[in-house]
């Protein structure tokens, strides 16, 4: 909620009344009545557990738990990737929504009301080259909840808690400001504001749904269809391979 997308959607939930908890290790350089910063290390689940308890004691239960934490580090071949960086992108990106949501989902249980958005990726349907921990992420992490969706409505049918997935494509915001080689024709960025609006909309119907976009977000999950040659071909035809090379994570 410091940045990027995370930014607009506290915007966009404060305009509404909503109470927001940020979480987050970068401080917010707005303020907003009603608005709470809470410092987390979401590497950590121990952290993470601590400062939940922190933001039920000041600000109360939470019965909206959007996890948007996201990191690339440096694009490269995956043998020269260090472990460390290795370790930090499926922590925060795949580790850190989960024990973000065995922790606050017992208290939407409890309280029978709540809603999850889970921000992953369109790469989590399609790896291109030097995002091999990246790509890997956001593929556990769309598994990850389409499991969770499928545990409520088996275990809790009668709570009213819902699940959001969005899968974003290439957005203005600084997580990819560094692809330089991106390819627009292809695929047209996305702005934030748009999608943090749309995500708000998704939390006042209440229901369970997915968000792709912009439209090409679709076709993605249907590249399976093709065997590996044809696959090959729509990435060189896409340049999909060169979109990342030279890339370094400035956030």
């Amino acid at each position: 909620g410091a940045t990027g997308l995370g930014k607009s959607i506290v915007h966009k939930l404060n305009a509404k009344g909503a109470i927001v908890a940020v979480l987050d290790v970068v401080p917010l350089d707005y303020q907003l009545e009603n608005v709470h910063y809470f410092k987390c290390n979401v590497l950590f689940s121990e952290e993470i557990k601590n400062v939940i308890n922190d933001v039920v004691e000041k600000v109360g239960k939470p019965t909206i738990l959007i996890n948007n934490a996201g990191v690339v580090k440096t694009a490269n071949t995956f043998d020269k990737i260090p472990d460390e960086e290795i370790d930090m992108v499926l922590g925060i990106n795949l580790n850190a929504p989960m024990h973000f949501c065995r922790y606050v989902l017992p208290m939407m249980i409890e309280q029978e009301v709540g809603h999850i958005v889970n921000i992953a990726s369109i790469l989590g349907h399609v790896a291109p080259a030097f995002l091999a921990a990246y790509c890997s992420s956001k593929a556990g992490f769309i598994s990850f909840h389409e499991s969770i969706l499928n545990d409520l409505q088996i275990s809790y049918p009668d709570c009213s808690i819902k699940t959001t997935l969005v899968m974003p494509g290439k957005l203005t915001t600084k997580l990819f400001i560094e692809a330089q080689n991106f390819d627009t024709f292809w695929m047209p960025e996305q702005e934030p504001e748009p999608l943090a609006e749309w995500i708000v909309d998704e939390l006042e119907i209440h229901r369970h749904h997915e968000i792709k976009c912009p439209t090409y977000g679709h076709s993605f999950p249907l590249l399976r269809f093709f065997d590996v040659g044809m696959r090959r071909f729509l990435y060189k035809l896409t340049r999909a391979n060169d979109y990342m090379i030279n890339y370094v994570d400035k956030k």
